[in-house]
């Protein structure tokens, strides 16, 4: 599944900042990139739903994970809720190469996060450039890889 063809895609490298490095290099396909889930995005067979890849109001175009190479599944969720105080159903997963097939990136931003504390790993998939269909489209894949995936931590 690919982001419609009807609408612009970023389909290049995105423009980074300093200090970011492209994941959706060719070289990383197989890394997992971690989500941290609300409760209130799981349905009542465990699976989470799209909104679970709705990037918030905070970052509205930058949806946050964590790099597998840099943190564990259990890692992500003991610094999501035990050091950030959030709430997580548990730790879902997709692929470098779920996120590269959709013709999107993700990106570390570990090394220039300004999040105190910062989260080890930090990654976020790039949804700029999208216009709300696609970005629609990019959430239900997402889930969909996810739910391929299921919940990784707690198990």
């Amino acid at each position: 599944m690919t982001v419609s063809s009807n609408s612009p895609v970023p389909v290049s490298a995105p423009v980074l900042n300093p200090g970011e490095i492209l994941v959706t290099n060719g070289k990383n396909d197989d890394e997992m990139l971690w989500r941290q889930v609300n409760p209130s995005y799981v349905d009542k067979q465990g699976k989470v739903t799209e909104q679970a890849f709705q990037p918030t109001s905070s970052d509205p175009r930058r949806l946050s994970c964590s790099r597998q190479k840099l943190q564990s599944e259990q890692g992500a969720f003991e610094h999501h809720t035990q050091v950030l105080n959030l709430k997580s159903a548990g730790t879902w997963a997709v692929s470098v190469a779920e996120v590269s097939a959709e013709q999107v990136h993700a990106v570390d931003d570990s090394a220039v996060q300004s999040q105190v504390p910062p989260t080890p790993g930090h990654t976020y998939i790039d949804y700029q450039g999208l216009n709300k269909t696609d970005r629609a489209y990019l959430r239900d894949a997402l889930a969909d890889a996810a739910n391929g995936w299921g919940i990784q931590y707690p198990s």
